[in-house]
């Protein structure tokens, strides 16, 4: 019993560490944006040691932060979804553009468009 009790906490605490550790990998240099307080990404994988442009991709306001004002952060989850929105259209268009070149027959059953594609 105490066996299989320690099993389970050593279960539960490693993959909260690993949570951790996977988290620290999504922060960046960000900036605190003026008008809507959110953490914003500036676009740079070096610290920059004079004063930048970063225009908010939310609100759209651009501003010049200093090195002060620069923090290695996680970006507002807003931002972080519209990333991975992005990247997953890219890979959908992607697809698309090899789909549409390989040979296919389409046809009408109905009021549904049918498309077989031929490897």
């Amino acid at each position: 019993m105490r066996q299989h009790l320690s099993e389970q906490l050593r279960g539960i605490l490693t993959s909260t560490l690993r949570r951790f550790r996977d988290s620290s990998a999504d922060k960046r240099f960000v900036v605190t944006c003026r008008s809507c307080r959110r953490n914003i990404p500036m676009g740079m994988t070096e610290f920059p040691f004079h004063s930048i442009p970063v225009e908010c991709c939310l609100c759209g306001e651009t501003q010049r932060y200093r090195p002060s004002e620069m923090i290695l952060a996680m970006p507002h989850e807003l931002i972080l979804r519209q990333e991975r929105l992005e990247a997953r259209s890219r890979k959908r268009a992607s697809e698309r553009v090899v789909l549409s070149h390989m040979p296919q027959r389409t046809w009408q059953i109905g009021n549904r468009l049918m498309r077989i594609i031929f490897h």
